[in-house]
């Protein structure tokens, strides 16, 4: 009789310990029963990781410049050029001029000739109130001839100038070849202003 007594009250332990760990069990579990910084994301499933994802957000302002960085290695020289045209040249100039004496009544002839190698390329005849004849290049090119009369009773001056350059153009004779002579020059200016 004992023995089944005793074996009543071990299935009686055993059916009471079973029927606590089931309400144990079915407890639900909360907050509370989960210590901060306990779970980690191995603990939880794919879609709990899924779902912690958010949406991407709006994109921010451009930041400021960042400060300029250091110059890099020259580059290689570049091929040369093509050949520029030639400048323009300079051309050496002299000007010489002389002074010559009409007598009265009477015509006179100058000429200003030009340094070896070089061509009249202007000049003049400053005759004041007397009559020029000839104001005109040299037949040859290399310089300058006045022919000028003298209407005055007196000895008058004038100046024959030339401008010289380096060179050996062809300048056209002269157009009044036969006022060269001053005799000439002096009949055909008595002529051209006489009365005057």
């Amino acid at each position: 009789m004992k023995r089944f007594v005793r074996i009543g009250v071990i299935a009686g332990l055993v059916l009471a310990v079973a029927l606590a760990g089931s309400a144990t069990a079915a407890k639900l579990i909360t907050g509370k029963d989960i210590k901060d910084g306990s779970i980690g994301l191995a603990d939880l499933s794919k879609s709990a990781k899924k779902g912690l994802r958010g949406k991407a957000g709006k994109r921010g302002p451009a930041g400021q410049a960042g400060p300029a960085g250091a110059p890099g290695p020259a580059g290689p020289a570049g091929p040369a050029g093509p050949a520029g045209p030639p400048g323009a040249q300079s051309i050496a100039t002299v000007v010489r001029a002389v002074t010559v004496t009409a007598p009265p009544d009477d015509a006179a002839r100058g000429e200003a000739r030009c340094p070896a190698g070089m061509v009249a390329v202007g000049g003049s005849v400053n005759h004041w109130a007397m009559y020029p004849g000839v104001d005109e290049p040299s037949a040859d090119g290399t310089g300058w001839v006045g022919v000028v009369y003298n209407p005055a009773s007196t000895a008058e001056t004038f100046d024959v100038t030339v401008i010289c350059a380096t060179g050996t153009a062809t300048v056209p004779a002269a157009a009044a070849a036969g006022l060269a002579s001053p005799r000439a020059a002096k009949a055909a200016l008595r002529e051209r202003f006489a009365g005057r």
